[in-house]
């Protein structure tokens, strides 16, 4: 048998030998089976495994570099610059300041927009793409 300390309704440590007269009486020592770890809650009902925490993933951003890197040629790479220049000043000025491109962003539909109209939809998505 193993037994339990019970901090404000959850298991903060585990302890084999029989906590009694060993520890402050103020604390909660409370039996429990082997499967019991560190983390569980405690409550009338019994032992629960905490609920799986929450993964919040990241949003998707393609680096700059991974799109040239990405193109077929130079030409692709010009058709590239001088489409970005000629969606105007915001986003040329967006894309030339930074080195990765947050697929969130409010600018980043345009930008694909006018990648699509370049180079089509399929094309787009590969120099686009997610970088790893």
């Amino acid at each position: 048998m193993q037994w339990a300390l019970i901090i404000d309704g959850v298991v903060r440590e585990i302890s084999g030998l029989d906590p009694a007269g060993r520890y402050h009486e103020s604390l909660v020592w409370v039996a429990c089976d082997a499967e019991v770890r560190d983390g569980w809650t405690c409550d009338q009902a019994g032992f629960a495994p905490p609920a799986p925490a929450e993964v919040i993933a990241s949003p998707a951003f393609t680096h700059k570099s991974d799109v040239f890197d990405r193109c077929q040629d130079d030409a692709e790479a010009e058709t590239i610059l001088a489409g970005i220049r000629a969606m105007g000043v915001k986003l040329d000025a967006f894309f030339h300041a930074v080195d990765t491109i947050q697929h969130d962003h409010a600018l980043f539909a345009q930008l694909k927009a006018g990648f699509v109209a370049a180079f089509g939809a399929e094309r787009a998505d590969e120099l686009l793409a997610p970088s790893i």
